[in-house]
């Protein structure tokens, strides 16, 4: 993959974009598990919500804020 031999200073620059971008609504599905359910929520895994939700979910797109992050 070519992003991993991106400059220093792009990858420093993709991870401030994606610390400045970051919501509590985006730390909640992170924390979701994948498809074990967590009993008694109203979305309970990962999977679920990004079948339910896909046009609305904010979630980090970029390859290079994934290997930042």
């Amino acid at each position: 993959m070519s992003v991993a031999r991106s400059p220093d200073q792009v990858l420093q620059r993709s991870l401030d974009e994606a610390i400045a971008t970051f919501t509590l609504e985006m730390a909640d599905f992170y924390n979701l598990p994948l498809t074990e359910a967590v009993p008694d929520a109203e979305i309970d895994t990962m999977l679920e919500a990004l079948s339910l939700n896909w046009d609305t979910i904010s979630i980090y797109d970029s390859p290079l804020q994934n290997l930042a992050a």
